[in-house]
């Protein structure tokens, strides 16, 4: 039997069917160092959670049953808790790329036990940054009151920044299939 998410976001509703049982059963649990996270994203085995205290915690999940502790992660400045605050966390292949208080910043987690961060992109550490998506070789950004940025990432290592586009607070972005979404303070926008 399938379950059903209800997401109330902007006065939208989405529907989506899960294949989870509803008898869900804990199997695993890790009490990190970091606290208050925000986000959560998988990249092959390796399971990325960004936290706004104490840092990003990186595990490594080839058991789906067990949680296999790796490192506990700072940003540059700090890294979540004094410094650089993470917000939102997106990966690729071997690169990361977080929204923090002072940037967005890259990180090479090619060796997830021992991540490396590459700095924050030039020019977003002013910004007040907000959720982020990739698709391909776009990497969008919600920088609130100054909209979405969009990057190049053809070097995923260095990121350009290709467009700017205006939205009244973005908050979230999603890129798919050619498509961009925007929500911002009161609408939802689509770019193609």
């Amino acid at each position: 039997m399938a379950s059903h998410i209800y997401i109330y976001f902007l006065s939208f509703i989405i529907f989506t069917t899960v294949g989870f049982p509803l008898n869900l059963t804990l199997t695993d649990y890790h009490n990190p160092q970091a606290n208050h996270f925000l986000d959560a994203e998988i990249v092959g085995d390796i399971l990325i959670a960004s936290a706004m205290v104490q840092g990003i915690e990186f595990y490594n999940i080839s058991d789906p049953g067990q949680l296999n502790h790796l490192t506990n992660f700072n940003l540059g400045s700090g890294g979540g808790g004094g410094g650089t605050k993470a917000n939102c966390v997106r990966a690729q292949g071997d690169y990361a790329y977080f929204t923090s208080s002072n940037g967005l910043y890259v990180v090479n987690i090619s060796n997830p036990s021992n991540p490396q961060s590459l700095g924050a992109i030039s020019g977003t550490s002013n910004l007040n940054l907000e959720n982020l998506d990739l698709y391909g070789d776009i990497l969008a950004v919600a920088a609130h009151e100054s909209g979405v940025k969009l990057f190049d990432i053809s070097n995923p290592s260095s990121p350009v920044i290709s467009a700017n586009i205006s939205a009244n607070n973005a908050w979230t972005v999603v890129l798919s299939e050619g498509h961009l979404y925007i929500a911002d303070e009161d609408k939802i926008l689509i770019f193609n």
